[in-house]
């Protein structure tokens, strides 16, 4: 949320990616130069540096009783959608077809 600032030494600020955070990914305004901090696919990140971090702990929202998405996935989406809120700067937005056919 707007109101999230985990700032951090230099100004930056970092999120840490958990299924025990409570602000939802996609609730962030990122900024250029953010960091976000993902854990093991087998143990995620230490539960004591949570606690520590707790309001800069976000969570990727899950359905039922599914526990969590593996590791690759998780860094796609929030990769993507702190890219896409800071407008793709520098990648390719145009696609091309290789033939006319």
């Amino acid at each position: 949320t707007e109101g999230v600032s985990p700032v951090h030494g230099g100004g930056k600020r970092a999120f840490y990616l958990s299924t025990k955070g409570s602000i939802v990914y996609s609730d962030i305004k990122y900024a250029d130069g953010d960091y976000i901090i993902f854990g093991k696919e087998t143990a995620g990140i230490d539960e004591s540096i949570l606690r520590a971090n707790y309001e800069s702990c976000i969570r990727i929202p899950m359905r039922g009783d599914i526990r969590s998405l593996n590791l690759a996935n998780s860094v796609a989406i929030v990769t993507y959608e702190a890219l896409r809120q800071l407008g793709f700067a520098g990648f390719n937005m145009q696609g091309r077809l290789r033939s006319n056919k």
